[in-house]
C-alpha cells in the first residue's frame, strides 16, 4: 500500500546526501583526475572528495535525527544509523556510478543522460538500506518505489534547474 509521507521520509536521507555536494564540493576530484586506458577520467572533475563526504555525512545526520523528531521507521535507535550511511553511501555511489558509466559510454562531463542523472543515486540507496538495514525492505513496496521513482525523476529536474539558476550548478540537469 502506497504511504506518501512515509515514502518522502524514507528517501529524504538519500535526497539530502545527493543534493549537498552542489554546496559542499571541493578538496579536489575523488578520482584525483585518474585516468582509464580508454583514455576518460574514472568519475571526473565535478564529483569532489568534499562532496562526497559531505553527502554521506548529512544523509547520516538527517536519518539519525528522526527518532529526535518522533518519526519511527526501526525497532532499534542503531538501526537509524545504519539507514544513514546506507542512504547517505548509496546515493552517493549511485551518483559515481552514473559518472562512471556517462565516462564509459563517452559522455563528456556536464552532459545529461535521461533518467541516469535522475534516479542512479535513489535506487543505489534502496539497494543498500534493503541490504544493511534490518527491517527496511517494508518501506520499499512496488507502489512506494514506484511514487519515488516519478516523484524523483521530476523532483530531481526541478531542483537542478533552480539550482543552475541561482548559480549553484553550471549545467540544468
Amino acid at each position: 500500500m502506497l504511504d506518501i509521507s512515509g515514502s518522502i521520509l524514507f528517501v529524504l536521507p538519500a535526497y539530502v546526501a545527493n543534493a549537498v555536494p552542489v554546496i559542499f564540493s571541493g578538496g579536489g576530484p575523488l578520482d584525483r583526475g585518474m585516468n582509464l586506458p580508454d583514455g576518460k577520467p574514472l568519475f571526473g572533475e565535478t564529483k569532489t572528495v568534499f562532496g562526497t563526504l559531505s553527502g554521506v555525512a548529512f544523509g547520516l545526520l538527517v536519518a539519525v535525527a528522526y527518532p529526535f523528531l518522533g518519526i519511527s521507521f526501526f525497532t532499534q535507535q542503531s538501526y537509524y544509523v545504519y539507514f544513514g550511511i546506507a542512504s547517505g553511501v548509496g546515493a552517493m555511489l549511485g551518483d559515481l556510478l552514473g559518472s562512471f558509466l556517462k565516462r564509459r559510454m563517452r559522455f563528456t562531463e556536464g552532459s545529461h543522460v535521461l533518467f541516469l542523472d535522475q534516479l542512479g543515486f535513489l535506487y543505489v540507496a534502496f539497494v543498500l538500506s534493503a541490504l544493511l538495514v534490518p527491517g527496511a525492505t517494508q518501506y520499499l513496496s512496488v507502489e512506494n518505489v514506484l511514487f519515488l521513482t516519478v516523484l524523483t525523476f521530476f523532483m530531481h529536474l526541478a531542483t537542478n534547474k533552480i539550482a543552475n539558476m541561482i548559480a549553484l550548478k553550471k549545467v540544468p540537469w
